[in-house]
């Protein structure tokens, strides 16, 4: 499984992204959203079947 995270602070962006990667259907893709100290961090896991 790989990985990437996006970092932010600002409420509108962490919601856009969530918003519009949800909306993408692809095999292998799974989300997740944590905070951590003052960011929120968008999550996306590639999994190859």
């Amino acid at each position: 499984m790989k990985s990437m995270c996006i970092k932010s602070n600002n409420k509108y962006v962490i919601d856009y992204l969530l918003k519009d990667f949800s909306n993408i259907d692809l095999d292998g893709i799974y989300l997740s959203n944590n905070t951590f100290k003052i960011y929120d961090n968008v999550i996306i896991h590639y999994s190859r079947r």
